[in-house]
């Protein structure tokens, strides 16, 4: 799979790659078969020492995407995965394999609290504050969520 199918599968980029190009750890080359050409080029072995498929595809997405060019909106969509994703599969050895732009990216993001979802097409903004108790060394993050264009405002403790 190429960095732009990657980046499709994640719903990271909603551009379809029309060239068929896939990563391979034997030498590069083209097939034609009837009118369409398949790529196939050549991948460093590290590409190929990832435990999990799906974490594999995310490293070639995110090289795709380039460090430093994630949007916001691509962030939550990678943080929300991640999440979710994270609590069923055990991550932490593919995660040693990506770039270590990618591994602090991911990291921050697994360590962000869940934002609040707009509805009706109601805007939030997220202001937190982290405070530590002293008598047993818990962390909390105190979310305040404003609802700009509603009227309802929610302020909530989580224990992270």
């Amino acid at each position: 799979m190429s960095g732009a199918a990657a980046e499709n599968y994640f719903g990271l980029s909603t551009q379809i790659p029309m060239k068929i190009v896939y990563v391979t750890s034997g030498s590069a080359r083209k097939l034609s078969v009837g009118n369409t050409v398949i790529e196939f080029k050549r991948g460093v072995p590290k590409n190929f020492a990832f435990k999990d498929k799906t974490m594999a595809t995310l490293c070639l997405a995110l090289k795709s995407i380039g460090n430093g060019k994630i949007t916001d909106e691509q962030k939550i969509l990678l943080r929300d995965f991640l999440k979710e994703y994270s609590g069923k599969h055990d991550i932490s050895r593919d995660l040693r394999l990506m770039p270590k732009w990618a591994q602090k990216l991911l990291n921050d993001l697994m360590k962000e609290p869940p934002m609040p979802q707009s509805i009706g097409g109601s805007c939030f903004i997220y202001v937190g504050n982290l405070f530590t108790d002293e008598t047993d060394g818990t962390t909390f993050i105190v979310p305040i969520i404003f609802a700009v264009a509603g009227i309802s405002a929610d302020i909530s403790i989580g224990n992270l």
